[in-house]
């Protein structure tokens, strides 16, 4: 898609997975590599909980 619209950047939303990051086997190393154009590499997350008081 990114190639299709002559994208000059990316953005990947993903799930954390510390390995793969650090291994550079994620969804935005890969595109990076493939699509030779900046990625931005957003880490999903879930918002904490009501605090209990």
């Amino acid at each position: 898609m990114a190639r299709e619209h002559s994208a000059d950047e990316v953005i990947v939303l993903t799930r954390p997975h510390v390995i793969q990051e650090f291994l550079h086997l994620d969804w935005s190393s890969k595109a990076r590599r493939r699509l030779g154009v900046p990625v931005l590499h957003l880490v999903e997350h879930e918002a904490p909980g009501p605090r209990a008081t």
